[in-house]
């Protein structure tokens, strides 16, 4: 015959079999979600680690097109950031005919905005856009682009001067990531 417990140890016991089944199960989940997260981090550098190999017939193909070859490649990842960032890329390598740029005019006065445009298409510039600000009182060229992106910023910038030589220029926030313009322009009375 079984030992009668009093029903205080048969508490005790009770509880503690409850905590164990806890401990178990929040070991269980850790332990799922440290594997997830290594494994996703594991694919995701994996993913964009790029191909040491370029086929012949690409090298080839790079070569006729009398074109410098210009590629950004990952760079490894700073631990536990969780994705690999970009080795910027030098201010020769913006292509200004596939680069997007809005321009505004923020002078009040009409056709600033126009004119501005026509400077940047002799300088390459193929795709602007043209419209007014949201007010009329700014003072100075501001300049924004999508990413935030120094290169382009200098790049660009290096453009501005070329057209507005005693001109300052000033930055604006970053352009939000899906924003349908690279680069944005606030053209003001100066």
């Amino acid at each position: 015959m079984k030992d009668r417990l009093p029903l205080s140890e048969k508490i005790l016991i009770y509880q503690a079999k409850e905590k164990q089944k806890r401990l178990t199960f929040y070991g269980t989940v850790a332990a799922l979600v440290l594997l997830s997260g290594s494994a996703f981090a594991g694919w995701s550098y994996y993913k964009n680690t790029p191909d040491s190999t370029i086929s012949a017939d690409k090298q080839n193909e790079d070569a006729n097109t009398n074109q410098p070859l210009v590629e950004t490649t990952p760079v490894k990842p700073p631990e536990n950031s969780g994705k690999p960032s970009e080795t910027p890329k030098p201010a020769e390598a913006y292509d200004r005919n596939i680069l997007k740029v809005e321009i505004l005019n923020g002078t009040g006065k009409a056709g600033k905005a126009t004119e501005a445009s026509g400077k940047l298409q002799e300088l390459g510039y193929k795709n602007t856009a043209t419209g007014d600000a949201s007010h009329s009182k700014y003072t100075v060229l501001n300049l924004g682009v999508k990413s935030g992106d120094e290169n382009l910023i200098a790049f660009v910038t290096k453009d501005l001067k070329k057209l507005y030589p005693n001109v300052q220029i000033d930055p604006l926030d970053d352009l939000a990531a899906n924003s349908e313009y690279d680069i944005q322009i606030i053209i003001g009375a100066w």
